[in-house]
């Protein structure tokens, strides 16, 4: 008959004497005991003392058969009537300790496990069935790591370029250089134009910028002007102008020029118009030299690889491009192995295996994308690295068996251990 042992702490000033469900419980006053009575009532004993006397503090320690332990610890919880296997997850958190003992009743021949690790989320569990075979049946793997690839094409991913603004020099020439009155400079789009209007004396009326003294003066005030710099202080005295330029800003000044700068980095800015009169003039009719954004880039994890023309060294998260794809692959290979933090590579030609640095399922949940022309990636599912499998948990020395090899654990494994080793148990003789 299968018994159940109940620690029972008192910590009141009071002693308990209670007969309860056939079973006869004393507790002295701040004292501890332990009662073994039937699996059956149990439950029973433990509501009706914790209704009674709810200052009690009452444990269940596990179940064990007609008093003898298979091998009995008293202080060890137990399981005798379980339904399944036990897991990893059967750890110090639910009451287990190394020594606790777990049947699986439902298997045939009922299997008998042993905890001989209860770490919390990673319990160990040594199968003790033994039954008319020598070692217990079972088939355990390595752990594989996850892993996916990427191939390039001849002509290569495109280089890593960052947005460049469009600019254009507003000249002065002539002798003298300075600005004549009613003098103009447009610069803007179609739907945002505005022309500026040198005035030796202001009106004031909107647009106009006053000359003064020369013509880096002139240049100066027509920065502010541009900019609507301290409109406090310059409004109506060095210009007169409602609003800064939406689409431009004056930079760099010198004797006879000023810089204007796109406020929009990239390729639209070369649209913009730049037109002035009479001593000024812009080198073209439009601000020139804006470059658009190309970003083509690798992800492994959530390392970005960004595609360059030379890579600057370790730590750059870059890829050196070539057209010769076997060196492009090698290249790749090379900055993956010396910058991420969750992966190895390695190539065949054309084609890099990216593989994750730690062996197991987890693997499958990191990613492997790219924004790159001529490269494709392969060996993937919804852009996460596949193939990863956990290892079989195992302790050292044990030895396991199924129909076609016969299995040795050489060292304690995890999900990402490698340490199974297996025989094949051949042909008939």
């Amino acid at each position: 008959m299968l018994k159940t042992t109940l620690q029972i702490v008192n910590g009141s000033t009071s002693k308990v004497n209670c007969i309860s469900v056939g079973a006869t419980i004393r507790v002295p006053a701040l004292s501890t005991i332990t009662k073994v009575v039937n699996e059956s009532a149990a439950d029973a004993i433990i509501s009706a003392l914790a209704t009674k006397y709810p200052s009690l503090v009452i444990t269940d320690q596990g179940d064990y058969d007609d008093g003898v332990a298979y091998p009995y610890m008293p202080f060890a919880k137990n399981k005798l009537i379980a339904t399944t296997a036990p897991g990893v997850t059967n750890d110090t958190t639910e009451g287990y300790s190394i020594g606790s003992i777990w049947i699986d009743t439902t298997a045939s021949p009922r299997a008998v496990y042993q905890c001989v690790d209860s770490a919390t989320d990673a319990a160990i569990w040594k199968n003790l069935t033994l039954d008319d075979q020598p070692f217990a049946e079972k088939t355990p793997v390595n752990a594989v790591a996850a892993s996916g690839t990427v191939t390039f094409s001849a002509t290569g991913p495109a280089v890593h370029v960052a947005n460049v603004q469009a600019s254009g020099t507003l000249t002065f020439s002539g002798s003298p250089s300075t600005p004549h009155d009613d003098d103009t400079v447009t610069i803007g789009t179609d739907t945002a134009e505005k022309v500026y209007t040198f005035k030796t004396t202001l009106t004031p009326t909107e647009g106009q910028v006053l000359i003064g003294a020369n013509t880096e003066a002139a240049l100066a005030n027509l920065k502010l002007a541009i900019n609507r710099t301290d409109p406090t202080t310059n409004d109506g005295v060095k210009y007169k102008i409602a609003a800064a330029n939406p689409t431009v800003t004056a930079d760099a000044i010198g004797a006879t020029t000023l810089v204007i700068t796109a406020i929009v980095a990239g390729a639209a800015g070369n649209a913009i118009a730049s037109v002035g009169s009479n001593h000024g003039a812009f080198g073209a009719a439009t601000l020139a030299d804006g470059v658009d954004h190309v970003h083509e880039s690798l992800t492994v994890g959530t390392d970005e690889f960004v595609f360059v023309t030379s890579r600057t060294g370790a730590g750059s998260k870059e890829i050196t491009v070539s057209t010769n794809t076997t060196t492009m692959a090698e290249n790749t290979v090379a900055a993956i192995n010396a910058d991420s933090t969750v992966a190895t590579a390695a190539n065949t030609g054309a084609a890099v295996t990216v593989t994750a640095a730690v062996k197991g399922a987890a693997g499958n949940l990191i990613a492997l994308t790219k924004v790159a022309t001529a490269t494709t990636i392969t060996n993937v599912t919804s852009n996460k690295w596949k193939l990863g499998v956990d290892g079989t948990v195992g302790v050292a020395n044990e030895t396991c068996a199924d129909a076609s090899y016969l299995y040795h654990c050489v060292a304690a494994n995890t999900v990402s251990g490698t340490n199974w080793r297996r025989v094949s148990l051949g042909t008939v003789y």
